[in-house]
């Protein structure tokens, strides 16, 4: 599992401002939850995350940058 905290969180049409994402090692699932407090284990990124699932394929950007490897779902 990895969890990032981020100023914008962007899924399709759905924008999430001060969140946090939680994604399955497998990338099969995530959650998105507003951020509440300090997390340990939570990498903080400055700017926004983009998330896009298409083909049963997870890629997730920063800046317009692979954030992790494209992982298969």
């Amino acid at each position: 599992m990895k969890r990032y905290l981020a100023h914008r969180i962007t899924v399709a049409d759905s924008e999430y401002k001060m969140a946090v994402v939680t994604i399955a090692d497998d990338c099969k699932s995530f959650e998105i939850n507003p951020f509440d407090g300090e997390t340990e284990a939570t990498a903080f990124i400055s700017g926004t995350i983009k998330i896009n699932v298409s083909d049963g394929v997870c890629r997730l950007f920063h800046d317009g940058k692979p954030l992790l490897p494209t992982l298969v779902v």
